[in-house]
């Protein structure tokens, strides 16, 4: 017998002091047709990176069987990117005779975290118009707990060459749509007399 599904066929015999017999043929049909039970597995989860992700993990997995040992396996299915993703993952868990059962593991990546500005350029007065600053993207010091951060800068003029302020807005961006803004103040006053 292969241990799974097999019939044993016990004879039974009577005899009488006389030598008399009868005998009387049991049958015993062993089928193992029941799946493991899995007792625990692995929750499902949502992570802010990617990297975040667990490695697979088949000794997470704990499970039972009526009759022989179990061996678990894992298939992992990705489906999206970096920003917005779902990691569907299957553990079979499976017998000797070839019973399983699946313990399903969804894990959801969102990236909906804003970069982090720690230093930018402070607000500033000038007398000349010559005298305000080139945008510098290299004075923004930002990190983001996913990825690389994007810098970019504009700026928005009220007034003119003698008064004005100008609104100087950089942008931190992920790159997953996420974005964090600092914003300079520029102030233009020419309110020196000529000599």
């Amino acid at each position: 017998p292969n241990g799974c599904n097999y019939d044993v066929a016990r004879t039974w015999i009577a005899v009488d002091d006389c030598g008399n017999s009868a005998s009387y043929t049991q049958m015993i049909y062993v089928v193992d047709d029941v799946d493991p039970e899995i007792i625990s597995g692995p929750q499902d989860m949502t992570v802010s990176c990617a990297d975040m992700i667990p490695a697979e993990d088949i000794t997470s997995i704990v499970a039972t069987d009526n009759c022989s040992d179990v061996t678990v396996t894992v298939n992992s299915v990705t489906v999206g990117d970096d920003c917005m993703a779902t990691v569907t993952r299957t553990y079979t868990v499976t017998d000797a005779c070839d019973n399983a059962v699946d313990h399903v593991q969804t894990i959801t990546v969102v990236d909906d975290v804003k970069p982090t500005i720690m230093m930018g350029p402070e607000d500033l007065s000038v007398e000349c118009y010559d005298d305000v600053p080139a945008i510098d993207l290299g004075s923004i010091v930002a990190y983001d707990n996913c990825q690389e951060v994007i810098v970019m800068a504009g700026d928005v003029i009220d007034g003119d060459e003698c008064e004005a302020t100008i609104t100087r807005t950089y942008t931190v961006s992920d790159g997953c749509g996420n974005d964090t803004t600092h914003v300079q103040v520029i102030n233009v006053n020419d309110d020196i007399a000529p000599v």
